[in-house]
């Protein structure tokens, strides 16, 4: 359900689906300067992980490939781009954080990288350790969870939006 809500609300631009992950990419904010040359650009990635593997580096340059790619940048250059992952897997947690949110992932090329986990199979989100945040998106991510059979299905669908929202502007803050 977790991951049918994430599909909904990315919409996304372009898509890599391989044995290991998938990867859906929306482009949510470019600032254009003289000649169409781009600064900044802010990137929302969706990955599903279907592995215990965690090639980050790999999904990274794939992410780099389909934004240069994408309609919306074509023959701009971009210096700078903002990544925030959304990263799904059934064991996703707080170890799975860690193993993303290291220094060298954090800035990796000219991306500069924000993690969000979720664990598809209970709803646990991951802000990183600590976060205060975590407690309380894992519970309403449960509620949700439980709520769904019940709810009218945009009524839940916008809910859900609701907490990823929440989820992007909380992991900006730590």
């Amino acid at each position: 359900m977790i991951k049918t809500a994430l599909n909904e609300y990315f919409h996304c631009e372009s898509s890599l689906i391989t044995p290991r992950y998938e990867v859906k990419i929306k482009i949510t904010r470019a600032e254009k300067k003289l000649f169409h040359l781009a600064s900044f650009c802010e990137i929302n990635v969706l990955v599903n992980l279907h592995t215990n593997e965690i090639p980050f580096r790999e999904i990274a340059d794939e992410v780099a490939r389909l934004v240069s790619e994408s309609d919306a940048l074509r023959g701009v250059r971009i210096s700078r781009k903002r990544i925030n992952w959304f990263v799904c897997s059934d064991k996703g947690g707080i170890y799975l954080y860690e193993a993303l949110a290291t220094k060298e992932n954090v800035r990796y090329g000219k991306m500069k990288n924000r993690f969000i986990v979720i664990n598809t199979d209970d709803g646990t989100i991951s802000l990183g350790p600590g976060h205060p945040k975590n407690g309380m998106l894992s519970e309403t991510m449960r509620s949700l969870l439980e709520r769904f059979r019940v709810m009218q299905k945009d009524v839940w669908l916008g809910e859900m939006f609701m907490v990823f929202d929440a989820c992007l502007i909380n992991s900006k803050v730590h």
